[in-house]
């Protein structure tokens, strides 16, 4: 089933209102959260096959997924002319979060081990692995109640008429036709994340935090990086601070995955209060 959506992010906006005094950015943000779908996709981990195409499609799925699996190799094998953007999430293995962390940090070398070849990724540091799987988890579960729904493989596209949604398996040619650009430019996180990794300093003690007012949950310490949505009363478990480019984030215990792991998501220091 196809449904579509508004382009328009409304991101200009919040920036200059989060620029008023006493406003943060995410409070500012969650004024517009329901309609940042498209950019929290654009912001979300993701591996590419090419960058030199201007015409995109984002495809949202897990390692695991036959049926993305089918859809990425009639991709290569149609070479077609349009670069994939791969969003991975649900690592229901441990094995799953090597290929998350190889797709979206070796892109299409990742994409073709992980799909294609069914070859084993490469280790990659545990700290790193946990930050990806984390930011991917809290991205999803921020995708959900706008999506309405969230399946394997979910794909975003730009049809010439808005953004367009398609969940399950379609051929390339039965809705990539009329493929037009997906527009502004975006920022690529996965050259960031050893740097985030270098600047976070874990708490003496886990304390409790709460909110001083409507803000939002990210998944990296960036306020461009996709949200899991926008909480006011809740308390949150705090494990750790992070400053990154000049801005003080609160590493926090967001939420628990299906196998009940800890996920970590992030909230600027300036909208949080020590209990």
């Amino acid at each position: 089933m196809q449904t579509r959506r508004s382009v328009m992010v409304g991101l200009a906006g919040t920036a200059f209102a989060a620029s008023l005094p006493g406003r943060s950015f995410a409070q500012s943000l969650c004024e517009v959260w329901p309609q940042t779908l498209l950019w929290d996709i654009k912001h979300a981990l993701w591996g590419s096959t090419s960058g030199e195409y201007e015409d995109c499609v984002y495809m949202i799925g897990g390692p695991w997924c036959p049926v993305c699996r089918r859809s990425v190799n009639e991709y290569f094998d149609g070479k077609l002319k349009f670069e994939l953007r791969f969003v991975p999430f649900d690592a229901v293995q441990m094995k799953h979060r090597r290929q998350m962390a190889d797709i979206v940090l070796n892109n299409v070398d990742g994409i073709k081990r992980t799909f294609v070849d069914n070859t084993p990724a490469p280790s990659f540091p545990p700290q790193v692995e946990k930050l990806i799987h984390d930011a991917n988890f809290i991205a999803a579960e921020g995708f959900k109640p706008r999506f309405k729904n969230l399946a394997s493989p979910t794909f975003v596209y730009d049809d010439g008429e808005g953004a367009a949604i398609f969940k399950g398996y379609k051929p390339w040619k039965d809705f990539t036709g009329s493929l037009q650009s997906m527009g502004s430019e975006i920022t690529d996180f996965s050259q960031e994340l050893d740097r985030m990794l270098s600047e976070e300093r874990k708490l003496d003690s886990a304390a409790l935090v709460g909110f001083r007012r409507t803000t939002a949950i990210h998944a990296l310490p960036h306020s461009a990086s996709a949200s899991l949505g926008c909480f006011d009363t809740q308390q949150y478990e705090a494990v750790a601070e992070v400053r990154y480019q000049d801005t003080d984030w609160i590493k926090i215990l967001a939420l628990f995955s299906t196998q009940d792991e800890p996920v970590y998501g992030y909230v600027a220091a300036s909208d949080m209060v020590f209990a």
